[in-house]
């Protein structure tokens, strides 16, 4: 079977909606011929991904129009078995129209609730009711949906026109890469703690901004690393900055270095992070908010993770930070949550189950095709 997968943003960027993307092309490839279609507005750097096709779409002005062009020209000139969008709800109606004329069944992975998140970041209301018109058009037209949370998955089950068709995969990560590293931390008073980026949005630079604004309350023996692309830096002794890492291996070896990591989150996002999975993964203890943990519901606050009020997080990251005792034991329950739950492993009969409804729908589909021709 052919599959396409679509990405509106740089699936070169190894970041969110694209790296889940990548995990679930990579399991399907298996059984599928598999094309990944993603957008960009950045100079090109070749992909380092060699296993699977990308195709580059450059959209530097009104991208989503672009986009849709884009995907017009693709969708109609290739044929594709199933195309799957990946959090892909800006080319999902172009998508949906082509395939009255392709025939291709047309799954849809949602990473959050778009209209609750533009609504909790105080858009205007006429684009939360656009949002949230465009996203029950996508749970009356998608053929699969496939949930990233148990919020998610309530969500879209609730409003589908095919409820039986909408299954839970929760967000999962490569823990044979991500590992815990040894560290002392008895060896030295310095604490290395990373901010994980890139901070190139509104709701992203708040994270940086919670950091400089309270820089001289952390305790001075607390040093940052500011990890991925950030446009807006400050001259500071305490704190590092990675830039752009080109691969996950880097990234992995960049966490393995730190103490924590802090994800001091205002605005809430109804889907899961991966800057949380990630370090978890590591064993490395998240200090976050409430607003932060949203979508990570097999994670025990203050057990798995240091789960706190953004007013307290500078006070209870000075009062834990140096307590290794506490911070081991953190790191080590994070990292079984991460295995038991949000693991490559964990995921296997699921991502099989997937595929295997999605071969389902597509046959059933081809017969129908049989018995109208006849």
């Amino acid at each position: 079977m052919k599959t396409a997968i679509t990405v509106f943003y740089d699936i070169r960027e190894l970041e969110g909606t694209g790296l889940q993307a990548l995990r679930f092309a990579e399991f399907m490839r298996k059984s599928h011929c598999v094309t990944i279609i993603s957008g960009t507005n950045k100079s090109f750097r070749p992909s380092k991904i060699t296993e699977i096709l990308i195709i580059r779409i450059c959209a530097v002005a009104m991208r989503a129009i672009l986009w849709n062009l884009k995907l017009i020209y693709f969708l109609l000139k290739n044929s594709y078995d199933i195309v799957y969008c990946s959090n892909d709800y800006l080319g999902f109606t172009t998508i949906y129209v082509i395939s009255k004329i392709r025939k291709y069944k047309l799954a849809y992975e949602a990473h959050g609730i778009m209209a609750a998140e533009f609504k909790e970041q105080h858009y205007p209301k006429i684009l939360v009711d656009i949002c949230e018109s465009l996203e029950k058009f996508i749970c009356r037209h998608a053929d699969y949906v496939v949930a990233l949370a148990p919020n998610i998955f309530q969500y879209f089950h609730t409003h589908s026109s095919k409820p039986d068709n909408v299954e839970l995969l929760h967000i999962f990560v490569d823990d044979s890469l991500f590992v815990p590293a040894e560290k002392d931390n008895g060896v030295s008073n310095l604490r290395l703690i990373g901010m994980i980026g890139p901070f190139d949005s509104p709701r992203k630079s708040k994270n940086l901004h919670f950091l400089y604004d309270n820089l001289d309350r952390f305790d001075g023996r607390i040093h940052f690393v500011i990890i991925g692309h950030c446009g807006e830096r400050i001259s500071s002794q305490r704190i590092e900055y990675t830039g752009y890492l080109d691969s996950m291996a880097q990234y992995a070896i960049c966490l393995s270095r730190l103490n924590a990591v802090l994800i001091p989150e205002t605005i809430a996002t109804t889907g899961p992070l991966n800057k949380i999975i990630q370090p978890m993964s590591c064993a490395i203890p998240v200090f976050t908010t409430p607003k932060g943990m949203l979508g990570l519901s097999q994670i025990e606050i203050g057990r798995d993770i240091f789960v706190f009020e953004a007013d307290k997080l500078v006070e209870k990251v000075n009062e834990l930070i140096f307590n290794t005792e506490i911070l081991m034991a953190v790191g080590k329950n994070a990292r079984k949550v991460v295995e038991q739950y949000y693991s490559k492993k964990a995921n296997t009969e699921k991502l099989g189950k997937i595929v295997g409804d999605l071969e389902i729908i597509v046959k059933d589909n081809r017969l129908h095709g049989l018995r109208n021709s006849k």
